[in-house]
Order: C-alpha cells, then structure tokens, then sequence
C-alpha cells in the first residue's frame, strides 16, 4: 500500500507539485512539545501529504486532537491529503471518530489493496 500510493502521486511530484511523505509516528514525534515548532504550519500548507500508516498509533487524546489540527485544516484549505492504513472503513472511523473520518475520507477515493507483502516476497521492496 506505501508502494502503491508513494507510486499514484509521483506524476504530481515530478510535475512539480510540492509534497510530503510521513508516517504517521514520525508526524507525531515532529508535532511534540520541543519538536519543530513549524511543523503543523509545515504539514497543513504543502501541496499534497502522504500519510502513511494511519490507525496504527496508540489513540490518545494528544494524538486525536493533533491529527484532526492537521485534516482539518487541509481539509478547510482544501489540500489533497493521501493516507495508507490497514484498517477497514469501519474501524478506521472507531479508530479516528467520526469528526475525524468524515474529513479525512469526505470525498475520497478508497482502494481496497490485495495480495502478499511486496516486502516479503522475493523482488519486493526491503
């Protein structure tokens, strides 16, 4: 699934559309007290966020408010926001709520991934 999103917004990048990639727990450690003060300013101004992993955080209060900051605001400024996760529909919206989710899947385009890890399969990434 990294793969496979990393690969749907190459075009945009090598067109020259700004982007960031992040997994969800290197987000977090950016946005901590005593991390890079210009981190959420960073996150919710680039053109086009991958994030990756969603739903695989422990949810905490810090961490549900600090994600819906961020969706929330590209949401408003309407910014394309591409996420990864191994959950269903269903229990990403338990995961997230319902606040949460609607922002975050409000308009998209969901694609249910199948097969083996390309990581543990011969020729796959490592």
């Amino acid at each position: 699934k990294t793969w496979a999103a990393c690969a749907a917004v190459r075009p945009l990048v090598e067109a020259g559309t700004p982007a960031l990639f992040r997994p969800l727990v290197e987000l977090f450690d950016e946005l901590r007290p005593g991390g890079d003060p210009d981190a959420l300013g960073r996150l919710t101004s680039i053109d086009l966020l991958l994030l990756d992993d969603v739903g695989t955080e422990r949810p905490t209060e810090w961490t549900q408010e600090r994600l819906y900051a961020l969706i929330n605001r590209r949401w408003l400024d309407d910014r394309p926001t591409v996420a990864t996760t191994n959950l269903n529909p269903t229990d990403l919206a338990d995961v997230l709520g319902p606040r949460l989710y609607s922002r975050l899947a409000g308009g998209a385009v969901a694609v249910r991934m199948t097969g083996p890890d390309r990581r543990r399969t011969p020729g796959g990434d490592q």
